[in-house]
């Protein structure tokens, strides 16, 4: 009811039968004209230009991720969505060899949360682009700030054993963001056959105008996506995101992003207004001045793509399950819905501290004293010397029991050597309690280190931390060694070891 078909690679056969049988041929045209034009200037490898001629024909599609354009593309699951769509193609190739798979990767350009795209966390320091602009972020300016953060980025690698990611990051240029980050994710997916698409663009938007007038006059998703939020609630599950009366932003002046609320019959764009007949001559016109939000935006992705599949994270997914009867009432195949592969890397400092304190990996993942407490229990270093100290009290008053019973003369010595036993047991004691001290501090202090390891910033290293974090050498073998490792249909935690 929420979903289509199951994350599985057999279902891909009836996906694609679903996709073919509904795919607008001369949408393929236009997509592959946008494509094409969009590299027509840039270097491309032998299977991406495959990729760029074979996204024109009718038994080609394409697998989808996307995200958005943070700085130097952010955090490490970025590229692990990428490294997952490019192998679910590889993978597909081989089981479904008549056809074509494509992996492509939708630049959220549109978005204008400057704030969540301005940053980057790479050894130890955070590098921040400071800037004024205002509105779609793809079309902020590559001003002078952004090219001292670069100047900034590249340093950290200048004494680098090998050049690799030194001589890539030239490639991080452009007269925008959007450009940049193309020409970025083009040097390092281009020779993999990825497909970057900007979405913003005329001629795309041309064909998403009737489920823009249908937005705009008739207000589908709204009354849809409410219908869906109260099942989903009825089933114990969360809604991600929220749903407007109209889910189109208004672009004026080509950068200044601004949402379209109705108003009194009236069409409300900032301080502007604007009348039923207007603002529809605007989409027949102009289309390109329309810009879906959230929720709107999967509708018009595959209206466009012949795509069967979209990787996305958990909270992704759970808006897309909020669409689906959207999905059915504008005659849009839903896709394919697949959890991104999530990858935890291990230096070989911290592979080895794991290893020291002998626990199983998905003990890390509890909090530091539920780690330290199944450490003391599996070594039996947590002595209950209560316990301890009740059974030597009860062993010396049996043997004195005994004692009376023999000779009542004996008490005294013995009392004598009760007095050394005990002086013996306590030094025990106090050695054992000094040697497990020793040891609660150094496993201790390895828990923490791990743990930092696994969630720096309390977020999971994923997500906080830049991929080049793991490239410290300046080369780029973790890129092949993830394309050799990842198996694309295990949802599973993929470990990676320096």
């Amino acid at each position: 009811e929420f979903k289509g078909l199951p994350f599985k690679i057999e279902n891909f056969a009836k996906q694609i039968q679903l996709k073919q049988n509904s795919y607008d041929i001369k949408i393929r045209e236009v997509l592959s004209q946008v494509l094409n034009n969009s590299y027509k200037h840039v270097h491309k490898g032998q299977k991406l230009q495959q990729n760029l001629i074979d996204i024109n024909k009718s038994n080609t599609f394409t697998i989808t991720t996307g995200h958005q354009l943070n700085l130097f593309l952010g955090p490490a699951y970025f590229f692990y969505k990428i490294i997952h769509v490019i192998a679910i193609c590889d993978r597909l190739v081989k089981e479904y060899p008549k056809y074509n798979f494509v992996p492509v990767f939708w630049m959220a350009s549109e978005d204008h949360d400057y704030e969540e795209i301005k940053s980057t966390s790479i050894f130890g320091k955070k590098l921040t682009w400071e800037t004024d602009q205002i509105g779609c972020v793809g079309d902020f300016c590559f001003d002078s700030q952004l090219q001292e953060i670069v100047k900034q980025f590249k340093a950290l690698f200048q004494n680098s054993n090998k050049s690799d990611i030194y001589n890539l990051i030239d490639s991080y240029q452009g007269n925008t963001l959007s450009e940049a980050t193309f020409n970025f994710l083009n040097a390092l997916f281009g020779e993999k056959g990825l497909v970057v698409l900007d979405p913003n663009n005329k001629k795309l938007k041309r064909l998403s105008k009737n489920i823009f007038i249908k937005e705009l006059t008739e207000m589908p998703l709204f009354k849809l996506v409410n219908k869906t939020n109260k099942k989903l609630i009825e089933s114990g599950l969360k809604t991600q995101a929220f749903v407007r009366e109209i889910n189109l932003f208004f672009i004026e002046n080509g950068t200044q992003r601004t949402r379209i609320i109705k108003e009194d019959n009236l069409y409300k764009v900032g301080e502007k207004k604007y009348t039923k007949k207007e603002i529809l001559e605007i989409v027949e016109n102009s289309p390109e001045c329309f810009s879906p939000n959230v929720l709107l935006r999967p509708l018009y992705q595959e209206l466009i793509l012949p795509n069967l599949c979209y990787i996305g994270g958990e909270a992704e997914n759970k808006y897309w399950m909020q669409l689906k009867s959207s999905f059915d009432a504008n005659g849009i195949i839903y896709p394919i819905l697949g959890k991104r592969k999530s990858i935890l890397y291990l230096n070989k400092s911290i592979a080895k501290k794991i290893n020291k304190i002998g626990l199983p990996l998905e003990a890390f993942f509890l909090n530091e004293t539920q780690i330290l407490e199944e450490f003391l229990l599996q070594n039996n270093s947590n002595i209950n010397w209560e316990f301890v100290d009740a059974s030597f009290s009860a062993y010396k008053e049996i043997i004195s029991n005994a004692y009376k019973k023999l000779d009542t003369s004996l008490i005294s010595s013995l009392n004598a050597e009760f007095k050394k036993i005990t002086k013996s047991h306590e030094a025990i004691k106090k050695r054992i309690n000094k040697e497990n001290k020793n040891r609660y501090t150094v496993v201790k202090s390895n828990i923490q280190k791990v743990k930092s390891s696994f969630f720096p910033d309390d977020s999971f290293q994923e997500r906080s931390l830049h991929f080049f974090n793991f490239c410290a050498e300046g080369d780029l073998q973790l890129l092949t060694l993830l394309n050799e490792k990842i198996e694309p249909f295990n949802e599973s935690l993929l470990i990676v070891n320096e």
